[in-house]
């Protein structure tokens, strides 16, 4: 048997918040992303991007596509902003 795929997301994030702002709704997603419906953990890793001539975005990579699946159906990803 093979181990599963991981699944790689990329989310565009507000130009108008501050760094700080930024960093606090990544976090948020990320902590979000990272917890099953049960509360158990999603091994993950992500990376948030932003800067002068950079639409802030965050990649968020996740050890399972089965474990991501169960996230974007219970996520609301459209809350971001």
């Amino acid at each position: 048997m093979q181990p599963p795929l991981p699944a790689l997301y990329c989310f565009a994030l507000p130009n108008e918040l501050h760094p700080e702002q930024l960093a606090a709704r990544a976090l948020e997603l990320v902590a979000r992303a990272a917890t099953r419906s049960d509360g158990s953990a999603v091994a993950h890793r992500y990376a948030l991007h932003a800067g002068p001539r950079t639409k802030p975005h965050l990649h968020l990579q996740m050890a399972e596509c089965t474990a991501a699946a169960e996230v974007m159906e219970t996520a609301s990803w459209r809350s971001i902003t």
